[in-house]
């Protein structure tokens, strides 16, 4: 399929590599690897044994839950109010603190020591809650297959953090749980500044692209799902941990980390080789990766790293698509970075703590192949078919990430008696005047009053590119300006419909 890769595989390609490894990256890799390195290392997860670790992850999901429901869509301020008082570091200094008191309460015996722990695991929770606030508020605005790369990359990057927790002294892994918070805060600072200061030379105010109401339902989809596929593979992570993951072996700690490559590797092939773009597509096989994983755990041997290994990958994938939703859904609709990113990460959490809790009653531990396992796996596949057709559909998916249409730009607004709503009249005009496919996509994004900036983020291009195909389009068509574009397919649209 040659035109498939020099078209647009190749070009995406080089957008990745050349744009996608930016500080914005770093500063989200960051944030991801301070998270793997508190709760998945050997050294600070193992340090206070099996209740510790209960406690610190169950305390810690709750103080993120109430964090992102309070300063969501309760507050919606409290954030921005935080970075006007300049308190910007303040997540980083509760992130830091929190860290460091889950070891030294180790070492504290009676009720002292579980006290600290508890407020070490409410102050992870608090500073991890803000953090998801700020870098949905940089991702917000974006949208895209620039935060599909983006957050793929950093979770690909931050998932070795675990294998490599391994062999890490106690001082080093510390040292890094202080580093990480404090990058993530200052580089998600620099690029709301910079954001806030910055004036693209054809991005003017837009009205939403999506109306309230759609909006909010789609929020609620999406929050539904991740809450279900949070349960599922806590779940899961149960069984698995019983036999397996509890002996400590090597292989246990590379399921997370593989298990994270593989999902960021999904999302990033079909970003890569989808030739509209279709980030959409990419949700089916995230479905059946999970359903693999809930199938295969009443077929394989108890303690099997499979299931939990499938189904991990298929939720990261789903993670990292929510991410790119999410950003949709703040950058075209009026709900605010804040409510959406509210929400929509407080789901997580929350099936987190409702697997969590499950686990916690001894209904998991009970269940065997042989007693109750083949019904549970059964069921959960039930409710992902369930999922799948009636709540999130791949058409609601397809709703978040599709290009905006309805924003009117400022400056130059389509006149309200031609919507243009149609791609087949541009695939036409294209093939009247030798214009290639990903070259009338462009027209067609252009035509409805989106930026060049709007054009790279949705398609997934380069700003060279996006400009050679500007260059090729005005050529083509012989005009010389955005509103003469737009008059030439008015005209060219109207004697398509009298054909």
């Amino acid at each position: 399929m040659p035109g498939l890769w020099e078209e647009v595989a190749y070009p995406r390609l080089q957008k990745v590599v050349s744009e996608a490894f930016n500080a914005r990256t770093f500063g989200f890799f960051c944030y991801r690897a301070w998270i793997y390195t508190l709760f998945f290392t050997p050294a600070l997860t193992v340090a206070g044994g099996s209740a510790a670790s209960a406690v610190l992850n169950g305390g810690s999901r709750i103080a993120l839950i109430l964090t992102l429901i309070l300063f969501g869509p309760v507050f919606k301020g409290a954030t921005e109010w935080l970075l006007a008082k300049r308190l910007t570091y303040l997540p980083a200094v509760l992130c830091i603190l929190g860290s460091a008191l889950v070891p030294f309460a180790d070492s504290v015996e009676g009720p002292l020591g579980l006290i600290l722990l508890t407020g070490g695991s409410a102050l992870t929770g608090v500073g991890s809650g803000f953090l998801i606030l700020y870098w949905g508020k940089v991702y917000g605005s974006m949208g895209g297959g620039s935060v599909a790369a983006e957050a793929a990359l950093a979770f690909m990057l931050a998932s070795l953090v675990i294998p490599a927790g391994i062999a890490m002294p106690f001082f080093l892994e510390m040292g890094l749980v202080v580093i990480f918070p404090i990058v993530s805060v200052f580089l998600a600072n620099r690029e709301m500044v910079v954001k806030v200061g910055e004036a693209p030379e054809d991005d003017g105010k837009t009205a939403p692209d999506m109306d309230h109401s759609t909006a909010k339902r789609l929020l609620l989809k999406t929050s539904i799902v991740a809450l279900v596929f949070s349960l599922v593979l806590s779940v899961l992570r149960e069984a698995f941990n019983r036999q397996y993951y509890g002996s400590g072996e090597f292989d246990s700690f590379l399921a997370t980390t593989g298990s994270a490559i593989i999902g960021a590797l999904i999302v990033l092939l079909v970003l890569v080789f989808s030739r509209r773009l279709d980030l959409a597509f990419s949700y089916k096989p995230v479905l059946w990766l999970v359903a693999l994983g809930c199938f295969l755990m009443s077929l394989l041997d108890e303690g099997s790293i499979w299931p939990y290994f499938f189904a991990r990958c298929g939720f990261i994938s789903f993670t990292i698509l929510t991410w790119v939703m999410l950003s949709d859904l703040s950058c075209k609709s009026d709900l605010g970075y804040a409510t959406v990113f509210g929400v929509g990460q407080a789901a997580y959490s929350l099936g987190s703590q409702f697997g969590s809790m499950v686990n916690q009653s001894g209904i998991i531990s009970a269940l065997s192949i042989e007693h109750g396992g083949v019904v549970l796996s059964g069921l959960f596949i039930l409710v992902l078919i369930a999922l799948y057709t009636f709540v999130l559909t791949e058409r609601d998916v397809s709703h978040m990430l599709a290009p905006a249409v309805k924003g009117k730009a400022v400056e130059e607004s389509l006149p309200p008696e031609e919507p243009m709503d149609d791609r087949d009249v541009f695939s036409a005009i294209g093939q009247k005047y030798g214009l290639g496919e990903r070259a009338c996509e462009v027209m067609y994004l252009y035509a409805r009053g989106r930026s060049r900036t709007r054009i790279e983020q949705e398609l997934f291009m380069s700003a060279g590119t996006v400009n050679f195909h500007l260059r090729n389009i005005y050529a083509a068509l012989s005009v010389h300006s955005k509103q003469e574009l737009i008059d030439m397919v008015e005209r060219e649209a109207k004697e398509l419909e009298e054909l």
